[in-house]
């Protein structure tokens, strides 16, 4: 019995060093924790919000501070996605697309999880100059002969003129006046995507002269406005809010009897 009671003391010294020790430990982690609070805190005064969800993310693997951390990321996540917003969206309006989305790029790596930043990289996405060419070629087209180009297309060679200026990128209506068509009409999906239609127009070099006609412009199946097109005229930059368009058609009506055409120059398409 003698030595099962000097066991048990022998084993009961062992337990209170060892609790002692815990305790020890947790008073260490409790001053890191508490250290990192104030760092995180520091930074997020400094408007440093970054820094300031790194120094929260490490509390993780600290127990007892799971209530400071989910309020203290929620609360710097949040300041944080507003900073980086109001940032992205100043790049946006001075064209500087890509620093916009290497921001928001950076920032969704500091919180993954965010759905505005998402949302956010979708729209810096749209934003970029899209040829329409290539996004949204005419799914449909009719009447007098329409034509598209596209400097994207693996050895393309077919470009046209207008006022002496080469256009590899674009389309042409071809406005021939007959008996069964007197228009030429496109149909494109644009999806509701984009916010603007930028382009040149203008009359296609050494075609007939004709007389005077319209670029004619439907949005989603209703017509919208009409642009005056002349054989002498000098081509002119275009541009159109298709905010909210999901069709978009356009047309040129027939203006001459040996096939004038006229063209459309560099369509660029804006989110």
């Amino acid at each position: 019995l003698k030595i099962i009671y000097q066991d048990q003391i022998s084993l009961s010294n062992e337990n209170t060093e060892l609790k002692e020790e815990i305790d020890e430990l947790k008073q260490v982690n409790n001053q890191e924790a508490n250290d990192m609070l104030d760092r995180a805190s520091a930074y997020a005064q400094e408007g440093n919000y970054a820094a300031a969800i790194s120094q929260i993310k490490k509390l993780t693997n600290i127990d007892g501070y799971s209530v400071e951390i989910d309020a203290l990321l929620k609360e710097y996540s949040s300041k944080y996605e507003i900073t980086v917003e109001e940032q992205a969206k100043e790049f946006l309006s001075e064209q500087k697309n890509e620093d916009a989305s290497v921001l928001v790029g950076n920032a969704m790596k500091v919180v993954p999880e965010s759905e505005g930043l998402k949302t956010l990289m979708d729209e810096i996405e749209r934003s970029y100059p899209q040829n329409m060419i290539e996004v949204s070629p005419a799914y449909e087209s009719g009447g007098n002969p329409y034509k598209e180009y596209s400097s994207s297309n693996l050895g393309a060679t077919e470009s046209f003129l207008m006022a002496g200026i080469q256009y590899t990128t674009g389309m042409t209506f071809n406005a021939d006046i007959n008996i069964i068509d007197d228009v030429s009409w496109a149909l494109y999906n644009l999806d509701g995507k984009y916010e603007t239609l930028e382009f040149v127009i203008g009359h296609v070099d050494g075609t007939d002269i004709g007389h005077e006609t319209y670029l004619q412009i439907y949005y989603n199946g209703n017509f919208s406005q009409e642009i005056p097109l002349k054989p002498d005229m000098i081509p002119q930059s275009v541009t159109l809010n298709v905010t909210d368009v999901k069709r978009l058609k356009l047309q040129v009506p027939s203006s001459g009897a040996e096939g004038p055409r006229y063209g459309i120059g560099n369509p660029i398409l804006r989110g």
